[in-house]
């Protein structure tokens, strides 16, 4: 569970926790859902048995795997994301969206941004 792994983690690392740590659990819980599918703990196994589902189970809700249009391969698991404002000593949730469904909408921006930058396979 989240709070075992939190337990644990604070335990081992005392005053570490910040922001984006949650992210090592979300990575573990895919990874785990992963085994599940594939029966097995082989890396390959795992990896083709999440992206034969085209959507995982993601820290904020079901992710879609993307990437190939711009990457050149779908490793990228996209889903919703939360903006927040850290007030009075609290981060708050100001904003979400789904990132998948923005990124297809709105491909072109994510384009030119690649080429601007020389990212990807449209820097080309």
């Amino acid at each position: 569970s989240f709070e075992e792994f939190y337990n644990e983690f604070v335990k081992r690392w005392p005053g570490e926790w910040g922001a984006v740590s949650y992210e090592w659990a979300a990575g573990l819980d895919l990874w785990r859902h992963g085994m599940k599918l594939a029966g097995s703990i082989d890396s390959i196994k795992i990896l083709e048995a999440l992206k034969a589902e085209k959507t995982s189970p993601h820290c904020f809700g079901t992710g879609k795997w993307m990437g190939k249009e711009f990457a050149g391969i779908d490793n990228l698991l996209l889903s919703d994301w939360h903006w927040t404002e850290y007030k009075n000593g609290k981060n708050t949730i100001v904003y979400s969206m789904n990132v998948a469904d923005w990124l297809e909408k709105n491909m072109e921006i994510y384009k030119e941004a690649y080429k601007k930058y020389k990212l990807g396979k449209w820097s080309e």
